[in-house]
């Protein structure tokens, strides 16, 4: 398994999904970590949360991430390629006023296992 580069080290483990990552922070909830060779990137804030994954090891996911959580109108859900970087952005809303701020790390776990399982779901074999 790959060891975290754009974050701390990290400390939550699944490796039936070939993850390990690390949650931090609030205002905004953040989330880095690999599956596989891959890093992501998970932003809760507000009322919505982002998850991005570079296809690129050397791209920082955070620098292609969707800088507005909850912004539906400019991207498109699943896998996308920007300036010759190709990754994999999911989107959705969290509560309401400020709750995805202060999102629970039980709840930004479950998300982030979800994302990963339709990313692993969707991903073309020669991929992998």
């Amino acid at each position: 398994m790959s060891t975290v580069r754009f974050g701390s080290d990290p400390d939550k483990f699944n490796k039936e999904l070939a993850l390990e990552y690390s949650i931090y922070g609030s205002g905004p909830v953040q989330a880095e970590g690999c599956v596989g060779q891959f890093p992501f990137y998970f932003r809760s804030r507000h009322t919505a949360w982002s998850f991005t994954i570079s296809l690129n090891e050397d791209v920082d996911p955070s620098n292609i991430a969707n800088p507005v959580p909850g912004c539906f109108d400019n991207r498109v859900e699943g896998f996308f390629k920007l300036d010759g970087v190709v990754g994999y952005e999911l989107e959705g809303r969290y509560g309401t006023g400020s709750d995805a701020s202060y999102m629970p790390d039980v709840d930004a776990e479950i998300i982030i296992e979800l994302c990963i399982r339709r990313f692993l779901s969707e991903i073309k074999p020669d991929l992998k």
